[in-house]
């Protein structure tokens, strides 16, 4: 009789590491996470740039300082004009210098360490190619959907939304689109792009 209890025990034993372990396979695909900037064995490659308002007439400045597979730094100025802008951005590029997309549609939130010297509030939008507006590498025409967040001199975990990001109301009557088109999908990202607002 004993050694029915033995065999009955070390069942419940490795019943219970099984299912232990489902439990853990389950929760990490229910919340699949990756760096931003995962290595890529098909020959894509991040590419990183800056854009400021000297494209529109402006006189601000932006530099990347360190830009790595887990950081992107940069230091800007701005300068006085109508909507003083400057940004830093990464874009996938695959062996032929052509933009690869993303499918980040079974991610919930972005989560990364915001410093910034002073304290202000900046802006992280992604770029989303649309079959019917964009036109692919010209991220002018790619959906801009976006959000703000606080930054320290310490530095700040930021977590954000992917699901609650708005289009900016400006690029509605740009591409001639219904203004409560609001809705966009993650399916194909192009650029994700950090950046100043007006008035920081």
């Amino acid at each position: 009789m004993q050694e029915f209890y033995k065999k009955a025990l070390l069942a419940l034993i490795v019943l219970l590491l099984v299912d232990a372990l489902l439990a853990v396979f389950f929760v990490y695909q229910a919340f699949p996470t990756r760096t931003l900037l995962p290595r890529h064995t098909d020959g894509a490659r991040p590419h990183f740039g800056t854009y400021s308002d000297v494209s529109t007439g402006g006189r601000s400045t932006v530099r990347l300082h360190d830009a790595s597979r887990d950081r992107l730094r940069f230091d800007f100025t701005l300068r006085e004009t109508a909507y003083p802008f400057v940004a830093a951005d990464l874009v996938l590029d695959d062996d032929k210098g052509r933009p690869v997309l993303e499918d980040w549609s079974r991610f919930r939130t972005i989560t990364f360490v915001a410093k910034c010297a002073p304290a202000t509030s900046l802006m992280m939008e992604v770029s989303i190619f649309d079959e019917k507006l964009s036109r692919p590498g010209q991220f002018a025409t790619y959906v801009p959907p976006r959000t703000y967040f606080s930054c320290s001199e310490q530095g700040m975990p930021v977590t954000l939304d992917l699901a609650r990001l708005m289009i900016p109301e400006w690029w509605f009557p740009a591409r001639k689109q219904d203004l409560a088109r609001q809705a966009y999908r993650l399916d194909k990202v192009g650029k994700i792009m950090f950046g100043t607002r007006a008035v920081t």
